[in-house]
């Protein structure tokens, strides 16, 4: 079997290093694998009107929401929780529910009330280019390119990182797309946010750091692709490749950041109790004293949040704050 794995791996007997990815590859015989998961996938060759709307949802007593996100926040008596997204008209009935800065009705919910998350994104083509659609609303598309470089011609409405050559975003009219193909993946909820920085950006959660390099008095949120993320965030490589890991990234004022926590847990594993370095909700891994061990295997997992100010944050070059991105909030 093929195996595409994080630069963690590299120095394997039979592995290769892909720079341009940031992975390495190689073969391995079925029978070596400790775990192996499917996740359900459906691609359609046509957009319509009963084609669900891209971004993150989930089902909660038969009802549909969306997601913020798949990394969540802890409460302060540690229950990990996802945040939903209220999806019809109008306000939702329950005191639970609040306006967000973006004009939509959320609460936050025990994540163990949600079984799995489905991620939708459609397929389209903008000036001759085909684009992934990571949401639409009021009438506007937000496109991103995850490789390949920014084109050539002029475009005010793309935006990019410090790098032209790998990927960019846009928001643009929804009338300006030719739609042509729709991909939903569904996947279990994992353990969500087990360690880190968690705040609410303008009302939605989101894993932040202060990157070196960014203007005084703001914040970093990052996204991994397949969240649910708005206008605001952008596209960005991890470094200056045609091919190369990307991120979404949003600048944010620290007056939009509120309930700044920072989240710990402790597990119990191999009969001792042991801090939890991050999470790996794609893979179903928690990480535990230097390696790793399946979600499904651990038992006991116990959060705790404690209020910071922003001052506390982490400061990271943009390099290592996708680099803790990528361990801790997967999808």
């Amino acid at each position: 079997m093929a195996i595409i794995g994080p630069m963690s791996l590299h120095g394997l007997p039979g592995f290769d290093t892909d720079y341009q990815t940031g992975g390495v590859y190689g073969d391995v015989p079925f029978d070596s694998l400790e775990r192996f998961w499917l996740i359900r996938t459906t691609h359609q060759d046509g957009v319509d009107e009963r084609t669900p709307l891209p971004g993150l949802s989930t089902v909660v007593d038969g009802t549909q929401f969306g997601v913020t996100d798949t990394c969540g926040t802890v409460s302060s008596a540690g229950v990990r929780q996802l945040q939903l997204l209220w999806p019809g008209p109008g306000k939702p009935g329950g005191e639970e529910w609040v306006l967000d800065g973006y004009g939509c009705w959320t609460t936050l919910m025990d994540r163990s009330l949600a079984q799995e998350v489905r991620y939708v994104e459609w397929k389209a083509v903008w000036r001759d280019i085909t684009v992934n659609v990571a949401g639409v609303r009021d009438g506007s598309a937000h496109i991103f390119v995850s490789s390949g470089g920014v084109p050539e011609f002029h475009a005010p409405e793309i935006e990019h990182g410090d790098s032209v050559r790998s990927s960019w975003s846009a928001v643009v009219p929804t009338g300006d797309l030719s739609l042509r193909s729709w991909t939903s993946v569904d996947r279990p909820v994992g353990p969500g946010v087990v360690a880190g920085e968690v705040g609410l950006v303008k009302g939605r959660t989101t894993i932040l750091s202060r990157p070196i390099g960014t203007a005084e008095g703001t914040i970093m949120a990052v996204r991994n692709r397949g969240q649910t993320v708005t206008a605001d965030f952008v596209m960005h490589p991890l470094h200056d490749e045609h091919v190369a890991p990307v991120e979404w990234r949003a600048q944010v004022r620290e007056a939009d950041v509120t309930e700044l926590r920072r989240i710990s847990s402790m597990v119990r594993w191999n009969g001792e109790t042991a801090p939890v370095g991050g999470t790996n909700d794609r893979n179903d891994e928690l990480y535990v004293g230097g390696g790793s061990a399946a979600w499904s295997e651990i038992g006991d997992l116990v959060s705790s949040a404690d209020p910071i100010a922003p001052d506390a944050l982490p400061t990271r070059a943009l390099a290592a704050a996708g680099q803790y991105k990528y361990s801790e909030i997967r999808l």
